[in-house]
């Protein structure tokens, strides 16, 4: 499996979209993450567990929070009660001779300043190369 993009929308510290393409073969070149602490390493890798596997609940492997902690913080400040918000996470990948767009998003409302998860859905989907 080779990722390719993954792309972000109010993830955690990452309010807005945010897309991020990784080397390719042939590119002679990896992909790093290097960054100060607090900046979103470890959110970074949990967008990917997410987008792959949803947010299951009690599952010490995923090291997930909780679905009503996956959406940015700054966000959820500025909602007004009953306003809805999105949260997902998009990852481009290939595998032999296969292209594949894993999606996976929240959909949440706030209601008596908090959020509350109101849907969940992911697709899965592919072309051939």
């Amino acid at each position: 499996m080779i990722f390719k993009t993954i792309k972000l929308k109010n993830f955690r510290q990452y309010k807005g979209i945010h897309s991020y393409d990784f080397s390719q073969p042939g590119d002679g070149n990896i992909t790093l993450l290097i960054a100060e602490n607090g900046v979103g390493k470890t959110t970074f890798i949990q967008a990917f567990r997410f987008c792959f596997y949803g947010n299951l609940k009690n599952n010490k492997y995923l090291n997930l929070p909780n679905p009503e902690e996956l959406l940015n913080d700054t966000l959820v400040h500025e909602l007004e009660d009953n306003d809805t918000a999105e949260t997902y996470v998009e990852i481009t990948f290939s595998h032999k001779d296969t292209n594949y767009v894993m999606h996976r998003k929240l959909e949440s409302i706030k209601q008596n300043n908090k959020m509350i998860q109101i849907g969940e859905g992911s697709t899965l989907s592919y072309s051939t190369v």
